[in-house]
């Protein structure tokens, strides 16, 4: 069943990029090839040099691995709660139970040659949703200019939270990917009401926050209540800024949260976790081996956090320039709302989280910073902005040869 449902999957993927023009192909041709290489990589690094059976780390990953393989063994799903709590049949729980009959589907009905194999199908169509999701992004702020929608993409793509994120088993890209059914559809012509509703409920199954930018997404987009949204967003970062305690109630009692919430809101903290990581700390970190004294890693390998950082050097110049013309500019509600959107999702992983960054956080505001790259790439000339590529490409190599040097020795 596994193997079926992967193949027909992977044959329809085939399909959707002959409906895309030569350019947009070769791109997400390219960067399927990428990412497949790069999460053989990612689990045998996990497996072989880190330690963990399969290249599953600890922590959430594990429990749907386990979750997935109980429920192969005759497990119920009501009684999965004996494995985690996560799994307790609750609506807040939804998104973990899905997530692993999703893995038990794919992996165990039957495994097919071993575990392994079987879990490289599951991330092989994580992989192509991501890609779709990058495609349907890239389209949704660029839907005319084929050349800036191909720089898009291939900045969403090679995100290294994208590509970690579909190496392992972990729900984030099935959110992504939600998510941009929704943009795609909130700019269609005629888009369907049904739709949106439809891709904003599984969005929230999965993860429950993902209504502070999908809500505002379809009020502005598909609805074309800009001012609603707008002060939808303003009410969220009030709420966020001045009802913490209330938040903390309903996390534990609602959604029941197990962790301390944060009552007092530190700014430069969530400033540092926006802008984190950055290439020079993480050198050190390889040169340290910090993460081999790490008991929990959850994936997040010291170079996955350098090729953030690489990422974030060719990524942030361009957005804060963009934001900067922006402000010139005659669409500064949009602005606004993408700012709104970006600081309300900062906010909040402060609060529930201590603002701690992990790659998979970096996907739930990455939209506003392609919006603002975009601007960028709309407003700078071609000559301009090639040369700038230059410097930040050639900034980012002098960072890998220093950390490849450093690491040598």
């Amino acid at each position: 069943m596994g193997l079926l449902i992967t193949g027909i999957i992977f044959i329809l993927f085939l399909k959707y990029i002959q409906t895309k023009d030569c350019d947009t192909q070769r791109a997400i041709l390219g960067s399927f090839v990428v990412l497949f290489i790069f999460s053989l990589v990612l689990n045998w690094y996990l497996e072989y040099v880190m330690g963990w059976e399969y290249g599953i780390p600890g922590a959430d990953l594990q429990n749907y691995f386990e979750a997935a393989k109980a429920l192969s063994n005759g497990v119920s799903l009501s009684q999965l709660g004996n494995i985690k709590w996560c799994f307790e049949p609750k609506i807040s729980n939804v998104g973990y139970i899905l997530y692993a009959v999703f893995i038990r589907l794919i992996a165990f009905t039957p495994t097919i040659i071993s575990i392994r194999f079987s879990l490289q199908m599951v991330y092989l169509i994580q992989i192509i949703i991501s890609l779709i999701a990058c495609d349907n992004i890239s389209e949704f702020f660029e839907p005319d200019n084929k050349k800036n929608k191909k720089i898009l993409f291939i900045i969403l793509a090679l995100n290294t939270g994208v590509m970690q994120q579909s190496s392992i088993l972990m729900r984030d890209m099935w959110i992504v990917f939600f998510v941009s059914l929704l943009m795609h559809e909130c700019k269609e012509r005629e888009s369907s009401i049904l739709k949106c509703i439809i891709y904003i409920v599984f969005a929230t199954l999965l993860r429950s926050y993902t209504v502070i930018l999908t809500i505002p997404i379809f009020l502005w987009y598909g609805l074309n209540k800009k001012k609603l949204a707008i002060r939808g967003c303003i009410v969220l970062t009030v709420v966020f800024l001045g009802a913490t305690s209330m938040l903390a109630i309903l996390a534990k009692h609602r959604f029941g949260m197990l962790w301390n919430v944060n009552y007092k809101i530190n700014f430069f903290r969530i400033i540092k976790a926006f802008l984190y990581p950055n290439p020079i700390s993480q050198v050190k970190n390889m040169m340290s081996g910090a993460e081999f004294n790490q008991q929990i890693v959850g994936g997040n390998c010291a170079f996955i956090y350098f090729g953030l950082s690489i990422w974030n050097i060719l990524v942030y110049p361009f957005a804060v320039y963009g934001f900067i013309k922006g402000l010139k500019g005659n669409k500064k509600g949009e602005l606004y709302f993408w700012l709104l959107n970006i600081v309300n999702v900062m906010i909040l992983y402060e609060i529930f989280y201590s603002s701690v960054s992990e790659p998979r956080h970096k996907l739930m505001y990455i939209y506003g910073i392609v919006y603002f790259y975009d601007l960028a790439l709309r407003e700078m000339r071609l000559c301009k902005r090639n040369i700038i590529m230059w410097i930040l490409a050639t900034l980012n190599i002098t960072f890998v040869l220093l950390a490849g040097g450093i690491l040598w020795m």
